[in-house]
């Protein structure tokens, strides 16, 4: 079957008008995705940020995941790949070809703004090594600010650099904002669950602190992770859900949380994304073997067809087999 997007089509409305309301300045907006593995985080991140860039045509955005094995400890990891990104350096790999260009294009004015209102990131989020910290440098050497930022390139080569947190998080806002006056942005953070506790906190800084700017905030997590805890205590992300909520009330979309009907139209649409001639009893199989989990029903729907249990008839319509 076809793995178009379908069934989420209330989430991503939602999104998309509080895109709407985050490019107007509009005040603060965050969004949190919630739901298990395979629920259908990546694919609504996927669909959001194709439907923000055909509807904003200025608009950039950039991704951070944070990593199972080294996020909780490798601090601002999904921060430093954002800022990685908004200076021009993609990975094809992992960012849609339509992102990439447009991160690409924007790169260099990154660069003059990171030089400019947020020097101190430089050696502390970005390692001294990045390739961000050489075009941060041909930046400085274009705006004359190569003699005021020589100490801290020094400092970042030898891991010198010292800068506390509050610093950090203030300079990473004031360079978003700068950013956002000159163009609207979608800033995401995928895999929550894997974040350290800086990050979870830089992320409650910017939720907080871009009052008015053209910045929509999206993370996702898997929610059973985060409640399982840390080292016998609590999440970090827990605290910033839970201020964040006190602040603003619900932003968390809940993938997992749907009911029958809810479910049964979600296999309805995976079934109909192709033409098919598959019926009632099919179709409740289908929702009582998966209960409508997004991943598990387009695996059993492709196995049944490598296996032979779902056939393409002379229409080209997808059928039962007679076995």
């Amino acid at each position: 079957m076809s793995e178009h997007f379908v069934g989420r089509d209330r989430e991503l409305a939602h999104l998309m008008e509080q895109l709407t309301r985050a490019t107007a300045g509009d005040g603060r907006r965050v969004s949190f995705i919630a739901g298990a593995a395979g629920a259908g985080k990546s694919s609504l991140l996927e669909a959001l940020t194709s439907r923000a860039h055909a509807a904003h045509p200025d608009l950039a955005v950039a991704t951070g995941v944070c990593n199972a094995s080294t996020g909780i400890g490798d601090p601002y990891l999904p921060f430093l790949e954002i800022l990685q990104q908004l200076t021009g350096q993609v990975d094809a790999k992992n960012v849609p070809t339509h992102a990439a260009s447009r991160l690409r294009r924007i790169g260099q004015l990154s660069a003059d703004l990171l030089v400019e209102y947020a020097p101190d990131l430089i050696g502390t989020i970005i390692p001294g090594s990045s390739l961000v910290v050489g075009v941060a440098k041909k930046a400085a050497e274009k705006a004359g600010l190569i003699d005021k930022m020589q100490a801290r390139f020094q400092a970042a080569a030898s891991g010198t650099s010292s800068v506390d947190a509050t610093r950090i998080m203030e300079s990473y806002t004031a360079l978003i904002r700068q950013l956002a006056a000159r163009m609207p942005l979608v800033l995401i953070v995928d895999d929550l669950q894997w974040a350290d506790a800086a990050s979870c906190a830089l992320l409650f800084h910017l939720a907080q602190n871009l009052r008015e700017a053209r910045v929509l905030l999206v993370g996702g997590y898997r929610p059973n992770d985060v409640a399982l805890g840390r080292n016998g205590e609590r999440h970090p992300l827990t605290s910033v859900l839970n201020e964040l909520k006190r602040y603003h009330g619900s932003l968390v979309l809940d993938l997992d949380a749907t009911d029958a009907t809810q479910r049964r139209a979600f296999v309805d649409a995976i079934v109909d994304s192709e033409p098919n001639r598959l019926d009632e009893s099919f179709r409740a199989a289908l929702l009582r073997h998966t209960n409508g989990h997004a991943l598990f029903t387009v695996e059993l729907l492709r196995a049944l067809q490598e296996r032979g249990y779902l056939v393409a008839n002379g229409e080209g319509h997808w059928v039962t087999s007679k076995d």
